[in-house]
C-alpha cells in the first residue's frame, strides 16, 4: 500500500485510544499516513474526537466514511453488535481493516465474519494488543529459556477489572457492555479474550476447557465471573478467573504465576510494572530499565525503543497501532489477524458452552470450523 488514508468508525474509550496513536505515530510515515473521517452516532463525541485528533472531517453517519472512496482503510471501534455491518461494507470494497475485539456476539456471525475476511483477501489486523506490550515480549522470552532449564508444572491468571460501564469519570464511558443484545456476553469475551489469545501466544495451542461462570451483579446475559481451566495440546494444564467488580480504589490488574520445577515467575499489570522471577540462586525483579534492555536484544521496534519521548514505554496501543501503519505500507502480513481472531473468539465461546453445561470438558477444535 502506498499510502494511507484512515477512517474510524466510533469514537468512543476504544475510539479515542486508536485515534490518539494513530495520531502520535503518523509523523513517524510523513505525508504517507492521513486521518480523514470520524463517524459516530453522537455528533458531540464525533466532533470532539475530530478536533483533538485532527481528522479531516466527522460525521454522524457511518456509511459517508464506509463509502468515501478517498479512505483504503478502517478501523472498527464499536460496539460488538456493530462490526458485522463493517466487515461486510470494508470486505465488498476492499479496503484495508483493523478490526477491535470482541467482534461479534454469536459464533455463527463470528464465523461469518472470518470467511469474508478471509475470502476477500483485505488486510486485517485484529486488537490483541497484549501481543504489543514490551513486557509481555520480555515475559515470553523468560518463559520459554526458564522452560529450556526446568518443565513448567502449571500457571495461574486472575485478571480483574472495574465493571465496565460508569459516566464520564470512568474509563469506559459508554454503556453498552452492560447490554447483552450489544456486548454478547460478558467478561470472559469483552476482556478475557486478551488472556487466551496471550497465552496462545506463550504456550501454544489450548486443547481443552472447563469453566464456570457466575453473575453477581446480576446484568442479565452479562457474567462479571468465570473460572476456566484450560489445558494445551503440549498437556500443560492452567487455571484463568477473570471477573469483573465494583471497588473504585482498585481499577484493573492482570496478575499471573508461572511455576516451573526450578523457577517462580510472578507478574502484576497491565503495560511496565515489570515481573519477579525466584529460582534457586537468586529473586529478582525486571523492573522498567531491564525490560528495556531485553527489549533491544529481542530487536523490539527498534526504532521506536529511542524515542521515550514520542512512545511512552508502556504505551502498547501506539506500537500496536504504528505496526498495523507500518505492515500496510511495507505490505507485510499483519498478526494478530483473523485466523487469531477467530481461534480465540471459538476458544471463548469453547468455555461459554463448558459453563452451560455443567463444566464438562469441550474439546476446542469442535468450535474451530
Amino acid at each position: 500500500m502506498e499510502n494511507i488514508r484512515i477512517g474510524m468508525i466510533g469514537g468512543g474509550f476504544i475510539g479515542r485510544e486508536h485515534a490518539r496513536s494513530l495520531r502520535l505515530m503518523k509523523p513517524f510515515f510523513g505525508e504517507r499516513v492521513k486521518l480523514v473521517g470520524i463517524a459516530d452516532l453522537n455528533e458531540k463525541m464525533a466532533a470532539e474526537v475530530a478536533k483533538e485528533f485532527e481528522f479531516e472531517y466527522y460525521t454522524t453517519d457511518p456509511q459517508r466514511v464506509l463509502n468515501d472512496d478517498s479512505i483504503n482503510t478502517i478501523f472498527s471501534c464499536v460496539p460488538t453488535i456493530e462490526h458485522e455491518k463493517i466487515v461486510e461494507s470494508v470486505t465488498r470494497q476492499g479496503k484495508a481493516l483493523f478490526l477491535e475485539k470482541p467482534f461479534a456476539v454469536s459464533h455463527e456471525i463470528a464465523s461469518k465474519m472470518s470467511a469474508q475476511i478471509t475470502q476477500s483477501k483485505i488486510p486485517c489486523q485484529v486488537g490483541f494488543v497484549l501481543r504489543f506490550t514490551p513486557l509481555y515480549h520480555v515475559l515470553r522470552d523468560e518463559l520459554q529459556k526458564r522452560g529450556e532449564e526446568s518443565e513448567i508444572m502449571t500457571f495461574i491468571l486472575r485478571d480483574d477489572q472495574k465493571f465496565p460501564v460508569g459516566g464520564s469519570e470512568h474509563a469506559h464511558f459508554t454503556s453498552w457492555r452492560g447490554d447483552v443484545k450489544q456486548a454478547g456476553a460478558g467478561v470472559l469475551v469483552e476482556h478475557g479474550i486478551h488472556d487466551i489469545d496471550i497465552v496462545e501466544w506463550f504456550f501454544g495451542p489450548i486443547k481443552s476447557v472447563k469453566a464456570e461462570r457466575k453473575n453477581f451483579a446480576g446484568v442479565p446475559g452479562i457474567e462479571d465471573y468465570i473460572r476456566c481451566e484450560i489445558t494445551f495440546a503440549s498437556g500443560l494444564s492452567a487455571v484463568m478467573v477473570h471477573l469483573w467488580h465494583d471497588i473504585e480504589a482498585h481499577q484493573a490488574i492482570r496478575h499471573f504465576e508461572f511455576f516451573f520445577k526450578k523457577a517462580f515467575i510472578t507478574l502484576d499489570g497491565y503495560g511496565n510494572e515489570g515481573f519477579t522471577v525466584r529460582d534457586n540462586s537468586a529473586y529478582h525483579t525486571y523492573n522498567q530499565e531491564d525490560v528495556a534492555k531485553r527489549c533491544k536484544q529481542l530487536n523490539f521496534f527498534p526504532e521506536l525503543l529511542h524515542r521515550i519521548d514520542v512512545v511512552p514505554f508502556s504505551d502498547y496501543y501506539a506500537i500496536q497501532d504504528y505496526a498495523f501503519l507500518k505492515g500496510l505500507l511495507n505490505n507485510e502480513p499483519l498478526e494478530p489477524g483473523m485466523n487469531d481472531g477467530f481461534r480465540a473468539y471459538s476458544i471463548v465461546m469453547a468455555c461459554y458452552h463448558s459453563a452451560n453445561n455443567n463444566g464438562i470438558e469441550v474439546n476446542v477444535n469442535s468450535f474451530i470450523v
